[in-house]
C-alpha cells in the first residue's frame, strides 16, 4: 500500500486528484498539508484522512507518509520537491513541473 500526503488542497485536489485516488488500488491518502486550516479541516473531513497539517514540512515529516503529491501553485513546486526529496518521500508533482529550465535542472 502506497501511503500518499498531499500538499495543496485546492479546488483541483478536492474535485479531481482525492476521487482519481480513491478509485486506484494499493494507494491511500493519509496526510494533507495546505496553509489554510480551513481547507485543511474541510478536506479531511470530505475524504477521512488521519492527518492535516497547515505547514507541509510537517507532512513531510511524518514517518507514515511514502509519497507526496505537491499541488501548490507553481512558485512554490522547486522548494517543495527539493524539501520532500531530502525527507527521502516519492514525489509527484502538479504541471508544470518547474517555473523554468533551470528550476527543472535542480
Amino acid at each position: 500500500m502506497l501511503r500518499l500526503g498531499i500538499i495543496g488542497c485546492g479546488r483541483v485536489t478536492q474535485m479531481f486528484h482525492l476521487n482519481a485516488i480513491e478509485d486506484a488500488n494499493n494507494v491511500i491518502v493519509v496526510a494533507l498539508a495546505d496553509t489554510l486550516k480551513t481547507r485543511v479541516t474541510k478536506t479531511m473531513k470530505s475524504s477521512k484522512v488521519d492527518y492535516g497539517y497547515t505547514d507541509y514540512e510537517d507532512l513531510l515529516n511524518n514517518p507514515f507518509v511514502d509519497a507526496v503529491v505537491i499541488n501548490t501553485p507553481p512558485k512554490y513546486h522547486e522548494e517543495i520537491i527539493l524539501k520532500a526529496l531530502q525527507a527521502n518521500k516519492h514525489v509527484i508533482c502538479e504541471k508544470p513541473l518547474a517555473r523554468n529550465a533551470e528550476e527543472a535542472h535542480r
